[in-house]
């Protein structure tokens, strides 16, 4: 998707830097298992698999009900615009959550939660896009260890230094947010229609698009 954008990359050398931790809270939860019962409160678990190609995080597949552990957890609810990082196995997956994210959703063990303490959309999707970039790319590899599985610890994130989120670059990357998503609608109706056409000539199956035409 990435290369497809018709922006070009944003020039991150000779800018000056912030550390992450001095505009972001970083938390990573624990890990959460089920615990069935009449009483138990519903969470749903975040995992690298809900990561979309492009755009906002839809919701969760994996449900599961808490009771002893439904107070811890409560610590660990993303909110709207938080950003997550995939930090264990698969490192550097990013996304971030939409407006009005249920009060329940809690990301999996091996993701880290990134709040920020102010212009939450806009500096979200400045790191977002930092993080795609070769920069944020390079940087998350120089963190990463791991011979069997890649793993960039909590403390190696917090200290990471970016580039400073300066208006031109939360304006930039703001336009190469809303154009990569406007990309990945494209490509999902043209694989909607590929499938369309696919049931309605191999299947049998009514083509909705020519009902609607």
């Amino acid at each position: 998707m990435d290369k497809y954008l018709e922006y070009p990359p944003i020039d991150y050398k000779n800018r000056n830097t912030v550390q992450l931790l001095e505009i972001a809270e970083i938390v990573r939860a624990p890990l959460l298992k089920n615990e069935p019962g009449k009483n138990g409160s519903p969470f749903s678990i975040l995992s690298i698999k809900d990561f979309p190609v492009a755009g906002y995080i839809p919701p969760p597949q994996k449900h599961i009900l808490l009771t002893n552990n439904r107070v811890r957890a409560a610590k660990y609810i993303v909110k709207d615009f938080d950003v997550l990082l995939t930090i264990v196995g698969t490192v550097g997956k990013v996304t971030i959550l939409p407006e009005d994210t249920p009060p329940n959703w809690i990301p999996a063990t091996n993701i880290i939660r990134i709040r920020f303490r102010q212009d939450q959309l806009d500096n979200a999707i400045a790191l977002y896009t930092w993080l795609k970039s070769d920069s944020g790319k390079r940087t998350l590899a120089g963190f990463t260890h791991g011979t069997t599985i890649s793993i960039v610890t909590k403390g190696q994130i917090l200290s990471i230094r970016l580039p400073e989120l300066s208006d031109d670059v939360r304006e930039k990357t703001r336009r190469i947010w809303d154009e990569e998503q406007r990309l990945f609608r494209q490509a999902q109706e043209q694989l909607d229609r590929s499938q369309n056409i696919f049931r309605s000539y191999c299947l049998g199956e009514p083509d909705p698009y020519l009902i609607r035409n």
